[in-house]
């Protein structure tokens, strides 16, 4: 990218004071094709045609060549404007080629280093030297490591052999790494094995097949975290929940005997109650003895009928 540089005193300068009236329209002019000049590196050449862009009738551009800020000039067959002592201002087509030529050398250079950096790393983890792309083995080998010492001893196993990874012409196998499981929606046919009808039997014995029937159309039509590593993990999951669920609706069943807690009614809440009463006493003693009247019904309350 190149620039087109205006000096700060320009404005004072006694040729844009004798622009007069025209001073900002011609200014405009000036600074709108010195801009096209830098960006085509035409070293100051504007052609006549670029200039009726913004001046048709080419009045104001008059009015630069009166005050000489501009020339008028022919250029390989064009003709057009000049600016005046372009080069003395702004950088030049060959100055503005050659700073290219340094800037991309340097990148080239950079990312020779970094790919050379980055292969040695890479022989360094896997202890074995790479294929290199022809290209950049040129780069690479003169920043390489140099090769190790061949009088450095080979080590052996307890039985004297030498290691198959250690073998001429052998190289050491490189370690595979497991790749990622990737979560996912729930399969459009997903069905419930004979392993996971066991297993729910015995784990969810209140949970019946409406829940899997459940559990499906409610991930299938699922926006929000609906996708899973392991199906059938996400399966026990539910189906546990829904057997707790199934467990905390069940109506709790009356106590048996007063050791036992729970919603006791009729006689046994009266029973519950004389074996918290003194001993002793010869009424409730024999209350409490006596056998159940054929026919006699207690309520809550301690009323009979």
């Amino acid at each position: 990218m190149t620039w087109f540089r205006i000096d700060d005193k320009f404005a004072e300068h006694p040729k844009v004071r004798r622009l007069a009236k025209d001073r900002v329209p011609a200014v405009g002019l000036w600074t709108l094709c010195g801009v096209w000049c830098a960006d085509n590196t035409t070293d100051g050449f504007v052609p006549t045609e670029v200039v009726r862009r913004h001046d048709p009738r080419l009045r104001l551009a008059k009015r630069l060549v009166e005050v000489r800020l501009w020339h008028e000039v022919e250029r390989e067959g064009e003709v057009g404007f000049e600016f005046h002592q372009w080069s003395e201002h702004q950088p030049t087509k060959e100055e503005i080629d050659e700073k290219r030529r340094k800037t991309a050398a340097k990148v080239k250079a950079w990312r020779a280093r970094k790919a050379a950096q980055r292969l040695e790393e890479l022989e360094e983890y896997l202890g074995e030297e790479p294929e290199c792309n022809p290209v950049t083995r040129e780069v690479t080998n003169q920043v390489r490591n140099p090769a190790p010492d061949p009088t450095r001893p080979v080590s052996t196993s307890p039985d004297g052999e030498v290691p198959p990874s250690l073998r001429s012409g052998e190289t050491r196998p490189r370690a595979q790494t497991a790749k990622k499981a990737k979560a996912s929606r729930i399969p459009s046919d997903f069905t419930v094995t004979a392993e996971m009808v066991e297993w729910a039997r015995e784990k969810t014995p209140l949970v019946g097949r409406a829940e899997t029937e459940n559990f499906v159309d409610y991930w299938t039509a699922a926006t929000k975290n609906a996708s899973k590593l392991d199906w059938v993990a996400a399966w026990r999951t539910w189906m546990r929940r829904a057997q707790a669920d199934a467990e905390a609706r069940q109506p709790r069943r009356p106590a048996l005997n007063g050791n036992h807690h729970g919603t006791v009614s009729g006689s046994a809440r009266m029973d519950k109650a004389l074996s918290a009463l003194v001993d002793d006493d010869p009424y409730l003693t024999q209350y409490a003895t006596q056998q159940p009247v054929e026919g006699l019904l207690v309520i809550e309350g301690g009323r009979t009928a």
